[in-house]
C-alpha cells in the first residue's frame, strides 16, 4: 500500500478515501519506521474539504498513538513522538 522511501513510508489517498485500512497501514508503518507521508490525490481533494479531512485524519491517529503533523498544499507528514 505504501512506497518506501528511505525511511519514509508514502501512502496515497484516491478517491476511495481514507478508511480504516488507511489508518491501520499509518499505525503499522508508525510503529515499524518514524515518519509517514499522506499525499492526498486532486481527485480525493476535489470530493471533501482538505481542511476537515486533515482535522478528521490527524484526530483519528492521536487518539491511538503520539505523534507530529505537518502539512504542505496536499501532503500531510505525520512523525511519531519519541
Amino acid at each position: 500500500m505504501g512506497r518506501r522511501n528511505g525511511d519514509n513510508i508514502a501512502i496515497q489517498v484516491g478517491k476511495n478515501g481514507f478508511g480504516a485500512a488507511q489508518i491501520q497501514e499509518v499505525l503499522k508503518n508508525l510503529f515499524a519506521q518514524k515518519t509517514v507521508t499522506l499525499k492526498f490525490l486532486k481527485s480525493f481533494i476535489s470530493q471533501n474539504d482538505k481542511k476537515q479531512v486533515f482535522m478528521d485524519v490527524k484526530k483519528t491517529i492521536t487518539e491511538k498513538i503520539k505523534v507530529d503533523f505537518k502539512t504542505v498544499g496536499n501532503v500531510m507528514t505525520i512523525k511519531r513522538q519519541k
